[in-house]
């Protein structure tokens, strides 16, 4: 959909200039994700080209954010956290908070990736800013955010009525990984908590819809869906994939603590992995997911 909607905007006279940059930016974005890094590059920079001839702040800033995003998912590139901060405050001073609330959640992941020790940093910004946005989704990204914390430092995952709101909202709202991501975080707890068929339930579903938008965030769910058929011909197909998926340069990075929880689950990566490239969609296959 997104090649023909750059095909109409390219053949308009005069050209649109500031919905071609946006279409060309979230192109680059889904091309990064799946791993098809130079097609990415190149969109954006038609996006970036696109971007300055419509000399709008907000749709540059947009750019900006979007090729920042696309520059992360090489883990050694150099670390963006003050860019993703000067483009949350263009926001800010635009007013839309939203905007700066999104930008900044994104720099919080990165940082989780790098270990880069700024994230209470980040996540008092991310609380500023939330602040100044009302809105249903603004509170759903903060009601994970929260349960992400809590469960980093070593207590237990709050399952909350905002948590459970979050993910109805973020559903509704089209943003249907982070409500895969949350779903993967509420089957793992359930599977500490040894609660081990809502963990199953939950953990399938997740490992089925983050196979397709972020295997790098499926890797997990894949684990912990494993740890729960030990000793079966499906945990081992379940543990490969996981490791695959993990190793796919898809979607998001897994963090340090994420790979150590990895190895927690299933055990290190096997001598031959599935091919990466397409690991994610063959747990969704594995799964039978529609």
């Amino acid at each position: 959909m997104l090649d023909q909607a750059i095909g109409l905007l390219e053949s308009t006279d005069p050209p649109e200039k500031s919905l071609t940059a946006m279409a060309y930016a979230f192109r680059s974005v889904g091309r990064a994700w799946s791993g098809l890094r130079a097609d990415a590059l190149s969109d954006l920079s038609s996006a970036t080209a696109a971007a300055q001839a419509a000399g709008y702040p907000w749709v540059d800033a947009n750019v900006r954010q979007l090729g920042m995003a696309i520059d992360s998912t090489d883990v050694t590139s150099p670390d963006a956290t003050d860019g993703f901060i000067e483009v949350a405050e263009t926001f800010t001073a635009l007013g839309d908070a939203h905007a700066a609330v999104v930008t900044l959640q994104f720099a919080l992941g990165l940082s989780r990736v790098r270990a880069n020790g700024r994230v209470q940093e980040l996540q008092r910004r991310l609380l500023a800013c939330a602040k100044g946005d009302a809105s249903p989704v603004t509170a759903a990204l903060m009601a994970q955010e929260v349960a992400r914390t809590t469960a980093e430092q070593g207590g237990n995952l709050l399952l909350t009525t905002e948590l459970a709101d979050a993910l109805a909202v973020l559903e509704r709202s089209g943003n249907h990984r982070t409500a895969a991501v949350i779903r993967r975080d509420i089957g793992l707890a359930m599977l500490d908590r040894d609660e081990r068929a809502v963990a199953e339930l939950t953990l399938r579903e997740a490992s089925a819809r983050l196979g397709h938008f972020d295997p790098g965030s499926a890797a997990l769910a894949a684990a912990g869906l494993a740890s729960l058929h030990p000793g079966s011909s499906l945990a081992a197909q379940l543990a490969g994939l996981a490791w695959a998926c993990a190793e796919s340069g898809q979607g998001v990075p897994p963090t340090p603590t994420t790979r150590e929880r990895l190895t927690t689950l299933i055990g290190p990566p096997p001598a031959t992995l599935p091919e990466p490239a397409s690991a994610g969609e063959a747990l969704r296959a594995l799964l039978h997911a529609p």
